[in-house]
């Protein structure tokens, strides 16, 4: 039967693509940048570039070829994905999360039971999270809406037929993306920890995800659809010989399957975030693939009479990790908050839960008289830009990791305490005119990016991404 290590390693396989969506999005740069890591270490480009490059590849390695070597094969994963996860510039992604949670869960795992229950806990937590963090004002019924602003950018800025699209059409789906798409988080949610049978679980969820992924993510995509074959092979007995035997046998229905999803995101055509977009088809066209593959295997092997079984350990583990660290302010990111319409100082907030207490320290930023012309290698001029905007407010971690930067090319950025004016509805300096409430940072020690790396300074507009 397949083992919870094997399980493990299914889910490790979609983050070996990451890289390469980000050199199609960013340019190959992006995979050296080092000027707001994420966990306050700030290492050597060259080493930040290898980990986003090499330790994915070496973490399915490891899992494969270290399978019945528990002790050293967990010392391995833990340390490949903690180096992974020192180089993240900027945030954890969402799905990098799940995927660093669930891979360390099964490598630690004793046995296929209980690794099934943590899967199943970290899913129902995954769905939980993200829908209850929708339920607030600005996600549900607010024209800055984020649900409301992906569905206007996938149709304003993909394929022309997504262009022509009527009126009406445009408003069924932003109501879709605002009301149901949280209604079928919670709905799941609640029907995985009640023990709903497992067939059904599934299919929702793989629906949910491909609508994710088809309009912009389906690096999420393709960690979920692991996860959910993880949990699949793990329910039941499963071996990979009887895997490979079901796949042949559906040959003809797994052809036309994979058709339709690519056929799907090639009309979608969600390529408006790569830089190339010819480059950026294919790479949204071989991640459907990837999904598909990964979804077809477990369509066409679960057990109509099998339920979920969640580990009620594991869930409030993970429930603790997302939902109470947005509602205690331990931190934003990373706890399936994404595209929630929350924010730090934000105007909306989840009903009938009171407000964070804990708060965290954001800043103004300004440039020098002259930016060194070698400093534009490391810190992107985009982001450079829009950090000191003045538009933006810039989370501590950020900012004293780029004034760091600043006094490395022999330049100074100053950085002035910004606040929360409720009266004028947006973030100001604490004192913008007087000298010397404008620091440098450089000298501050480094601290974890736990929340956004910048935020608007308009109080009701959202953060993106």
């Amino acid at each position: 039967m397949i083992s919870a290590v094997q399980a493990a390693f299914i889910v490790s396989l979609p983050l070996n693509t990451f890289a390469v969506t980000k050199y199609l999005m960013l340019g190959r740069r992006a995979l050296s940048w080092n000027f707001s890591p994420v966990f306050g270490i700030a290492l050597p480009p060259r080493l930040v570039l290898i980990g986003n490059v090499a330790a994915p590849p070496c973490l399915s390695l490891a899992l494969v070829t270290l399978g019945e070597r528990d002790l050293l094969r967990n010392v391995v994963v833990i340390g490949l994905l903690g180096f992974w996860l020192l180089c993240k510039n900027l945030r954890v992604s969402n799905h990098s999360f799940l995927a660093v949670v669930t891979i360390v869960t099964l490598s630690l795992s004793s046995d296929r039971a209980s690794a099934a229950a943590a899967t199943a806990a970290i899913l129902a937590a995954m769905y939980a999270a993200a829908g209850i963090s929708k339920l607030n004002r600005g996600y549900l019924r607010g024209d800055r809406s984020l649900g409301r602003r992906v569905v206007e950018l996938n149709l304003n800025n993909n394929s022309a037929l997504l262009a022509r699209t009527p009126e009406s059409l445009r408003r069924l789906l932003s109501s879709a993306a605002m009301v149901v798409v949280p209604a079928v988080e919670i709905v799941l949610a609640v029907a995985m920890i009640s023990g709903a049978p497992l067939l059904w679980c599934l299919v929702v969820g793989l629906v949910l995800h491909f609508a994710f992924g088809i309009s912009g993510n389906f690096e999420f995509s393709m960690v979920a659809a692991a996860v959910w074959l993880a949990l699949v092979v793990l329910s039941q007995p499963v071996s990979v010989e009887r895997v490979v035997d079901r796949v042949v046998s559906t040959g003809p229905a797994f052809v036309v399957y994979l058709a339709m999803l690519v056929a799907a995101t090639g009309a979608w055509q969600c390529t408006w975030q790569y830089s190339s977009r010819r480059a950026g088809l294919v790479n949204e066209l071989c991640a459907a693939l990837c999904f598909g593959v990964l979804s077809w295997i477990s369509l066409a092997k679960v057990d109509a009479g099998v339920a979920v079984a969640v580990g009620i350990a594991p869930l409030l583990v993970m429930l603790a990790g997302t939902v109470g660290a947005v509602v205690v302010g331990v931190r934003l990111e990373f706890a399936f908050a994404m595209l929630s319409n929350l924010r730090p100082y934000g105007t909306d907030w989840i009903y009938l839960v009171p407000r964070p207490l804990i708060t965290p320290t954001y800043y103004f930023l300004r440039l020098p008289d002259q930016i060194p012309v070698s400093l534009l290698s490391d810190v992107p001029p985009a982001f450079l830009k829009a950090a000191t905007s003045g538009e933006m407010a810039v989370h501590k971690a950020t900012a004293t990791r780029l004034a760091r930067v600043f006094r490395h090319h022999g330049a100074t950025l100053v950085a002035c305490r910004a606040l929360a004016d409720t009266r004028l509805g947006k973030m100001v300096p604490v004192t913008p005119d007087n000298p010397a409430a404008w620091n440098d940072l450089s000298s501050d020690r480094p601290r974890c990016l736990l929340f956004p790396p910048l935020i608007p300074a308009d109080l009701s507009d959202p953060v993106i991404g």
